[in-house]
């Protein structure tokens, strides 16, 4: 198990983040904060799939048994479901929100709102939980991935708008 102080980390590092963003008095165009939703939402998924392979593949030296396979598909099944009807939904309601800026420079908090920030939080306070509640490996590595797996799915949402964004500047230029 971590030491507390690490998963209490881990926990917190969302209201972290966006008070950090909150404080410092950056701002910049909407385009950027498509880019950096995507990043954040992508590093997070993909942080989350390899800490779930790790507490996974740590815990069976029989990591083919069926039992197991039918454990990680249904993980995998439940992250794609996640990303695809839940997260994909946060997401397009996120790029609604940074295009209705036009333009106007932003702080780099509004590279979310408050609701997912929210969303944010409690998918790191359920992944904290199972750690303080010693949770069997097996589950955290379940969980994980196919949170993971949900963030990766709803991600393409923002890298669809970026390359939506970028198309559309690109004919503006040449008209």
């Amino acid at each position: 198990m971590p030491p507390l102080t690490t998963t209490f980390m881990r926990a917190f590092s969302a209201p972290i983040l966006a008070v950090l963003f909150w404080l410092f008095p950056i701002k910049v165009a909407p385009k950027t904060l498509l880019k950096l939703a995507f990043v954040l939402w992508v590093i997070g998924g993909g942080m989350l799939l390899i800490t779930g392979a790790g507490r996974l593949g740590g815990i069976d030296p029989n990591i083919t048994s069926p039992g197991f396979m039918i454990g990680l598909t249904i993980a995998v099944a439940v992250g794609l479901a996640k990303g695809k009807f839940i997260l994909s939904k946060t997401s397009q309601r996120n790029i609604d929100r940074i295009q209705s800026f036009n333009d106007e420079p932003q702080s780099l908090f509004q590279v979310y709102s408050i609701r997912s920030w929210v969303i944010i939080e409690l998918m790191l306070l359920l992944s904290a939980a199972l750690t303080w509640f010693a949770a069997p490996m097996l589950i955290r590595g379940y969980v994980n991935i196919a949170v993971g797996v949900g963030l990766v799915i709803s991600s393409f949402q923002y890298l669809s708008a970026i390359s939506c964004c970028a198309n559309a500047n690109t004919q503006a230029t040449a008209s």
